[in-house]
């Protein structure tokens, strides 16, 4: 006597749904990553007759040129500078070597920050009271760009 069986059916949508959930994640991080990596480190400060752009994927700020108190802009060194050292991020980026965002001051008052070097940043207020801190490679170019004494 014979008796056979059948293998029973494979069901491949859960496999498929499964690989699904993974890989598509992973293939979103993935093009995050490379888009940071090409984009994201990228800043700029354009500086034309009557604003300053400050850009960093994705973050950008236009600033009024004429709304920019001459006195106020300085430069600052955020780890030994006891009033503007950042303490607290409100809204952004905190990574090792970048900061970017909104940030709580130690003097309690907000910033927005793009740092990527916080001994060498340099400061500046505008009328309204908002405040800036950002990393520049010369800050005398900056001022004179900007039209202020440095």
């Amino acid at each position: 006597m014979k008796v056979a069986f059948s293998a029973p059916a494979v069901d491949l949508v859960p496999s498929l749904m499964w690989s699904l959930y993974v890989l598509v994640p992973l293939a979103l991080l993935y093009a995050a990553l490379v888009l940071f990596a090409q984009y994201g480190t990228r800043h700029a400060y354009l500086v034309d007759e009557k604003v300053l752009n400050i850009r960093l994927f994705p973050y950008e700020q236009i600033v009024p040129r004429a709304e920019i108190l001459p006195d106020s802009f300085r430069r600052v060194d955020l780890e030994t500078d006891e009033a503007l050292g950042l303490s607290l991020r409100l809204n952004g980026t905190g990574l090792p070597n970048l900061k970017v965002g909104t940030y709580r001051l130690k003097d309690g008052k907000a910033a927005f920050v793009l740092v990527t070097d916080p001994a060498a940043a340099v400061f500046f207020e505008l009328r309204d009271g908002k405040r800036y801190i950002l990393s520049v490679e010369s800050p005398r170019e900056f001022a004179g760009a900007l039209g202020l004494a440095s």
